[in-house]
């Protein structure tokens, strides 16, 4: 086929798209973003199923190869969703590669958009139910596993998204705390907290939280010097007593919550230990 009547074909079938600050579905292959003023790409699947990227001049990029939906799935879920994901003022796009949880995760490859008409470029980690924020200049990615979610903000510097903030939902008696690591721009912890769930959606949210509270549910909860078992100590706390919870480490190869706080504890003195997940459950 020529290509002059592909590219008409394509236009015809395909939805321009240029917005700012939020994501735009596209239901269907072939489809056409505008990148940048004057510049656009058109995506749409070949014969064997790969995404085919057409670039300015003609110019073709493969990206992966789809494994599509069929019947009720495949109209329910778009096959890409469009914005600017590190809000650099040009558009990218988020390729489904994948349903999970019966529908409730829908992960993606993102691809930024190069001004300057080059290649597309993957961003390094997959992307769950895509949220963006353009005043906070967020990417909020989030999923759910067994009966707890868990989610990761990236922010923006230059262009380029790092994880400012990952949370994770944790069972605590008949409630639920979420367990917040904070990190900067290089990658390096700043600091971790368990929360209230719910807190909002940026480190400084979580960073000016009140930690969780919890109650002691074993007849005699004994404290650790760290998160382990061989650092047991004589102290400990009992049934009915109320502790903050600090921070949280998962035990190896354990369940959902299975791991061990650190907890203060307020009785004639200020008590800082580590408890077995178990106490509280």
């Amino acid at each position: 086929m020529q290509k002059t009547v592909m590219f008409a074909s394509l236009c015809l079938a395909s939805s321009l798209v240029w917005a700012e600050g939020e994501l735009q579905e596209q239901a269907s292959f072939p489809f056409t973003v505008v990148v940048a003023p004057s510049y656009k790409v058109t995506l749409e699947l070949d014969k064997n199923n790969t995404v085919i990227a057409t670039l300015p001049g003609w110019k073709e990029q493969k990206l992966f190869e789809l494994e599509p939906l069929e019947g009720e799935e495949a109209e329910r879920f778009p096959v890409a969703q469009v914005g600017d994901f590190n809000f650099d003022e040009t558009q990218d796009i988020a390729i489904r590669d994948g349903i999970g949880y019966g529908g409730v995760n829908v992960f993606y490859r993102v691809f930024f958009g190069d001004a300057n008409g080059g290649k597309l470029k993957e961003f390094s980690e997959p992307v769950s139910n895509p949220v963006l924020d353009a005043a906070k200049q967020t990417l909020t990615s989030a999923q759910r596993s067994g009966p707890a979610w868990y989610s990761t903000v990236f922010r923006s510097v230059k262009g380029k998204l790092y994880p400012a903030m990952e949370t994770q939902m944790l069972p605590v008696g008949d409630s639920v705390v979420e367990y917040v690591i904070m990190k900067d721009a290089k990658g390096k912890v700043t600091g971790s907290k368990v929360v209230g769930e719910q807190q909002g959606d940026t480190a400084t949210d979580y960073a000016s939280a009140p930690a969780a509270t919890a109650t002691i549910q074993a007849e005699k909860a004994y404290l650790h010097d760290k998160p382990n078992s061989t650092s047991k100590t004589k102290m400990y706390v009992i049934k009915g007593d109320t502790v903050t919870l600090l921070d949280w480490k998962a035990k190896q190869d354990g369940g959902l919550g299975d791991g061990w706080f650190l907890i203060r504890y307020q009785g004639k003195k200020v008590i800082e230990k580590w408890i077995d997940s178990s106490s509280l459950q």
